[in-house]
């Protein structure tokens, strides 16, 4: 696993995610941004439901099923992207792809647009993604997911 937890690929993921949040500010609702580094698989798509854009967000990696990776992902995802502070969900589907669902009002989703995604060096990657796993891990619930994009990023 210590490929999967790396600094390097640490910095590789945190390189990675302007692009995907491009990717899903730019896509149609029913499209499915993703990127994939050597060890990590990153879906994202934004959409407007009932009155609120949902951020729903999923990792999953070939190394490990361990909800300890998957939480420690999306803890570093939420945190790059600046997505505390907002109405979460936080589940594994039965193909241990984690998942974490954010909603943002009209104006949140307005600041988070034009909100740069935070850049760190790999020691605060790891903090981040640390301090973001603890506040998603109590949250975690199993669901079976039907398959789609979001069940294998």
């Amino acid at each position: 696993m210590g490929p999967l937890f790396s600094n390097a690929h640490l910095r590789e993921v945190a390189g990675r995610v302007p692009e995907l949040k491009q990717q899903a500010l730019a896509s149609r609702e029913d499209q499915l941004a993703s990127v994939k580094t050597g060890a990590l698989a990153m879906a994202y798509s934004i959409a407007r439901e009932e009155g609120r854009w949902v951020h729903h967000l999923s990792v999953s990696n070939p190394i490990t099923p361990a909800r300890a990776a998957g939480t420690f992902f999306l803890g570093l995802l939420r945190g790059l992207l600046r997505l505390e502070g907002y109405p979460t969900e936080v589940f594994v589907s039965q193909s241990h792809v984690f998942h974490l669902v954010v909603s943002l009002s009209d104006d949140e989703q307005e600041a988070f647009a034009a909100l740069p995604v935070a850049r760190k060096r790999a020691n605060e990657l790891r903090t981040m993604a640390m301090e973001g796993q603890r506040a998603v891990l109590p949250l975690l619930e199993e669901r079976a997911v039907p398959a789609s994009g979001f069940n294998a990023p």
